[in-house]
C-alpha cells in the first residue's frame, strides 16, 4: 500500500514502487533548469520510506527498502543501491552513485562513488582548483569509496581520491591522496596500516574486517 500525502509535489516522469511511504511537502522529480535530461525518469524502488521535505530530482534512481529521512536532497541522476539509510539533512549530488547497504550522513558530491556497506558520516568534495570559471564549465575528479568502509563525523575526503575498501576514516580527518585497503586515516592525511595500529578500536568487530591478526 503506498503513502503519498497530497502535499507530496511529483514532476515529470516518475516510478513509484509498491509499499512506498512518502512524508509531506517531499518533491521528487525536480529539475532545476532544461537540458537534454529534461525527460529522465525518476524511479523509487519497493518498500522505500521516504521523509518530509526532502528533494529528489529528476532522474535520481532509489533502490528498493531505502529510507531516506527528513530535509535530505537527492541530486539529478544519483543512484541509491537496494536498503540503504540517507540520515536526516544528508546531500547526495548529482550523478553520484551509491552502493546497497550504506548508511550516508554528511555530503556526497558529484559524481562520486561509493561501495556497498559504506558509512559516511563527512563529506566527500572537490578541490575547486580554479574557483575563477564557472560553476559549470569544470568537472573535477571526484572521491572513490570502496566497500565496507567508514568515514567518520567532521572527516573530509577531497579530490579525486580513492579509499580502499575495509579503510576507517577517523572524525575530522582529512584526507587528499589515496588510502590503501585496511587502513586508519587520522588528522591530515596520517595513513596507518591496521596491522601497524594499536589505538582503542583496534579490536573492534569492524577493524577486524576479516583479518587474523597475528
Amino acid at each position: 500500500m503506498k503513502i503519498i500525502p497530497n502535499t507530496v509535489k511529483l514532476y515529470g516522469k516518475v516510478e513509484i514502487g509498491k509499499d512506498v511511504k512518502i512524508g509531506d511537502y517531499t518533491i521528487i522529480g525536480l529539475k532545476i533548469d532544461s537540458n537534454e535530461y529534461e525527460n529522465n525518469l525518476t524511479v523509487i524502488g519497493d518498500k522505500c520510506i521516504i521523509g518530509s521535505h526532502v528533494v529528489i530530482c529528476r532522474g535520481a534512481n532509489i533502490g528498493n527498502k531505502t529510507k531516506i529521512e527528513d530535509f535530505c536532497r537527492i541530486g539529478e541522476r544519483a543512484k541509491i543501491g537496494l536498503n540503504c539509510n540517507i540520515l536526516y539533512g544528508a546531500k547526495i549530488y548529482d550523478d553520484a552513485k551509491i552502493g546497497d547497504d550504506s548508511i550516508i550522513g554528511g555530503f556526497v558530491c558529484e559524481r562520486a562513488e561509493i561501495g556497498n556497506n559504506v558509512r559516511i558520516f563527512g563529506e566527500l568534495l572537490h578541490v575547486h582548483r580554479e574557483p575563477h570559471l564557472g560553476w559549470d564549465d569544470v568537472i573535477e575528479k571526484s572521491p572513490i569509496v570502496e566497500s565496507n568502509v567508514c568515514i567518520g563525523f567532521g572527516a573530509k575526503i577531497i579530490g579525486g581520491v580513492r579509499v580502499g575498501q575495509y579503510s576507517y576514516i577517523a572524525a575530522g580527518a582529512i584526507v587528499t591522496r589515496n588510502v590503501p585497503s585496511k587502513s586508519i586515516v587520522v588528522g591530515i592525511n596520517k595513513i596507518v596500516p591496521y596491522k601497524k595500529w594499536n589505538g582503542k578500536l583496534k579490536n573492534s568487530r569492524f577493524f577486524a574486517g576479516g583479518i587474523k591478526r597475528k
